[in-house]
């Protein structure tokens, strides 16, 4: 006959309490698992924010630095005649349709160094003097619909036409980008005299950006970074032609 009397276990009670308090251990870790995923999951989403960011101003800033750039020959051709520093593309700022003001920026420089401004296609008439068709030498950024774009092909500089692809993804919210020209002059005649439209004069340009984005689902991963970039390239305007801030000018003083 069997003894049970020194024969030795769990009870249903202590089974219980042991199940209990591993559930409550489970839960604890999976409760930290999830704290700490989401928190891993903001910071992922903070870091592809702001390097997106940065790394789309980096390119702004090395593009538009170069805004202007003539492979010319000294001696034979003069900078008056540089067609990147034409009024009609030079760098500028403006507006794609129904966009805030100044939240884009055209401009053009010598990619191929060919000395001619590349506008992608001519007419059947044939190119204007100093263009041609072999490449595409027109540039721009611009806000559309809460997205940065790039401006990619087209034969007018403006911020209407063209075509622009994106260069951010739909993870990111464009909520503020703001283009800022700034120009000051130089009297090449005279260093400490007025400058105006009467003596042939050197522009000095920068451009001031501001970009503010944030996650499209998280509002509250957001970022803004500011940045001015001096263009290497400066403009040079000989006596008696008028550009469009001596228009301006005359414009207010009517």
């Amino acid at each position: 006959m069997l003894n049970f009397n020194h024969q030795r276990g769990m009870t249903l009670v202590e089974l219980m309490i042991a199940g209990s308090i591993s559930l409550l251990v489970v839960s604890a870790v999976t409760a930290i698992y999830q704290a700490t995923a989401a928190q891993s999951l903001r910071q992922l989403e903070t870091l592809h924010l702001h390097s997106t960011v940065q790394g789309i101003l980096d390119l702004m800033s090395a593009d538009i630095q170069r805004s202007g750039y003539w492979h010319f020959l000294p001696g034979t051709q003069q900078l008056k005649n540089n067609p990147f520093q034409s009024p009609a593309n030079t760098i500028q700022t403006g507006a794609a349709r129904g966009e805030p003001p100044d939240s884009c920026v055209v401009f053009s420089y010598d990619l191929d160094k060919d000395g001619k401004l590349g506008v992608g296609k001519c007419p059947v008439s044939g190119c204007l003097p100093q263009t041609d068709a072999d490449n595409l030498e027109l540039f721009g950024f611009r806000l559309r619909n809460q997205s940065l774009q790039m401006r990619y092909a087209g034969n007018r500089a403006d911020c209407q036409g063209g075509y622009w692809q994106a260069l951010t993804d739909a993870s990111i919210s464009v909520s503020d980008f703001r283009v800022t020209l700034q120009q000051s002059c130089l009297n090449l005649a005279d260093s400490t005299s007025a400058c105006n439209n009467g003596v042939d004069r050197q522009i000095i340009r920068t451009v001031s950006i501001e970009l503010a984005a944030h996650n499209a689902r998280r509002t509250a991963i957001h970022t803004e970074l500011q940045r001015t970039i001096t263009i290497r390239n400066d403009r040079f305007i000989a006596a008696g032609v008028k550009t469009a801030a001596d228009h301006q000018e005359a414009q207010q003083s009517d």
